[in-house]
């Protein structure tokens, strides 16, 4: 049992024996053995009770650290292959800056062969990783550039000279990647393509220490023609979003530009309907005011005629009671359909 909780054990019983003998007759030994014996096994129940709770909370403890150090092992594993990949393939290289282009890309909202195009063939020699598409139906080329031997240097450095240089000479190798992908001129071979281009660095920490090396450097790279806008995933990400809201916007505005066609056809179909409404309306009042022209012929002209045949006795049969026509009808629509 460790000390201290040796040293809280005696300090318990000392206090139930001064407590308990304060509180009982001291006539009666034989009673207070008793209870100091009760409150001593009391006493020990807690205390064993203290220590395993104390050994269960020390082997969860031991349990998640040993897996931090598991899961630190992997990721120190893992970044060790990342940056072995990184340093002896160009082709990885490459691939790993598409992919987290691409992340960027659909983390933004943006959807692959609707709202951008992967790997465009501008000519035989030119092909821009990503042509994003704009909302106002101008394109904006992307190219992620992920040489980074030279950052990965500085990282391994010995010291803040051998840093310094490393982050230096990659500071220079972004230059040179920027006068490079301007020389391919994806603005000018791309039809509809802002006056521009983007050129990814998918590393943070790298772009960083270019920036730190030599503060110049995106102010160099806009300066290019056409100009070079250099970026990492925290600048990406906000252009790349300004860009989805737009879609977003514009589509709004296409459904509520095919809404207010619908309704205008709707209107000019409400019309035709009208038109033939009314027509059938000026038919029904031609038809009722014929038949009630006939009915009154018949009654005034028609009938009187054949009353008197019937009362000369006329030759021919004639029926004993005349057929009795109905009243006029009311004309409810006229003719302009009002």
């Amino acid at each position: 049992m460790p000390q201290g909780l040796a040293w809280l054990a005696v300090g318990l019983l000392l206090g139930g024996i001064v407590v308990f003998w304060w509180s009982r007759p001291r006539a009666q030994p034989g009673d207070a053995l008793a209870g100091l014996r009760a409150q001593w096994e009391q006493t020990q129940a807690r205390l064993t009770a203290m220590e395993q709770e104390r050994a269960a909370a020390a082997a969860r403890v031991e349990s998640q650290l040993q897996q931090v150090v598991a899961t630190g092992a992997a990721m120190r594993e893992e970044a060790h292959g990342l940056r072995q990949a990184l340093t002896s393939s160009g082709a990885v290289r490459g691939a790993w800056g598409e992919a987290v282009l691409e992340n960027i890309l659909q983390g933004c909202g943006l959807n692959r062969g609707v709202d951008y195009e992967t790997q465009v063939e501008l000519s035989l020699r030119w092909r821009p990783d990503v042509v994003v598409h704009l909302p106002s139906g101008r394109k904006l080329a992307l190219d992620a550039k992920a040489g980074l031997q030279p950052f990965l240097a500085g990282l391994q450095a010995p010291d803040d000279a051998a840093r310094r240089a490393a982050f230096a000479a990659f500071a220079r190798l972004l230059r040179e990647r920027a006068r490079e992908l301007a020389g391919k001129d994806y603005a000018g071979a791309l039809a509809g393509s802002l006056p521009c281009v983007v050129m990814f660095v998918p590393s943070e920490g790298a772009f960083r220490a270019a920036l730190d090396a030599d503060p110049e450097l995106f102010a160099y790279a806009q300066g290019m023609h056409p100009p070079v806008v250099l970026a990492s995933p925290s600048t990406l990400f906000p252009l790349l979003q300004v860009v989805a809201q737009g879609w977003r916007q514009h589509r709004a505005g296409e459904q509520v530009r095919a809404l207010l066609g619908d309704i205008a056809e709707l209107g000019a179909r409400l019309r035709t309907f009208t038109n033939h409404l009314r027509s059938v309306g000026a038919a029904l009042n031609d038809t009722v005011t014929a038949y009630n022209a006939a009915g009154a012929s018949y009654r005034g002209r028609l009938a009187p005629q054949l009353q008197r045949l019937k009362q000369h006795h006329a030759a021919w049969d004639v029926p004993a009671e005349l057929p009795e026509i109905p009243p006029p009808l009311e004309r409810h629509l006229d003719s302009q359909g009002s």
